[in-house]
C-alpha cells in the first residue's frame, strides 16, 4: 500500500496483530525455521510482517517466537516488531482441541501482556 497509509498507523492503538511463528516445519524436513524459508529473496515472515505494516505500525506487531527464536528475531528484527517467545512447543491441535476459542485468545493476550512486563 501507499506510504501515506503507513505514516498514518499508530502505535499503541487498541488492534494489534499476532503472528504465529514459533513452528518447526517438521514436514520441510529442512534445519532452516519454516518462516525463513524464503519466497522472493524474502523471508516467509518478512512477507507477513510487510502485510501487517500496511494496517498496523510495527510497535503493534508481534511475532510468536519458538524454535531456533534467536535466528527468527535476528532475521526480521530490523521490522521493529515485537516478539513473544513460546517457551512450550505445542501443536496448534493441542489448543483447538482442549480449549475453546474465547479461551486460546485469552491465554494469548495473557502472555503476551506478561512478556511486555
Amino acid at each position: 500500500m501507499s506510504e501515506a497509509r503507513e505514516s498514518e498507523a499508530e502505535p499503541n492503538s487498541k488492534l494489534a496483530v499476532v503472528i504465529m511463528a514459533a513452528g518447526k516445519g517438521t514436514r520441510l524436513k529442512s534445519r532452516r525455521p519454516k518462516v525463513l524459508h524464503e519466497i522472493g529473496g524474502k523471508p516467509l515472515l518478512g512477507h507477513v510482517i510487510e502485510a501487517a505494516s500496511q494496517v498496523l505500525a510495527p510497535g503493534n506487531i508481534y511475532a510468536v517466537i519458538g524454535h531456533q527464536a534467536e535466528q527468527v528475531k535476528a532475521a526480521v528484527a530490523a521490522t521493529g516488531i515485537h516478539f513473544v517467545e513460546q517457551a512450550e512447543q505445542r501443536r496448534k491441535t493441542d489448543l483447538v482441541s482442549s480449549r475453546s476459542l474465547a479461551e486460546r485468545a485469552d491465554l494469548l493476550a495473557r502472555e503476551l501482556v506478561e512478556s511486555l512486563r
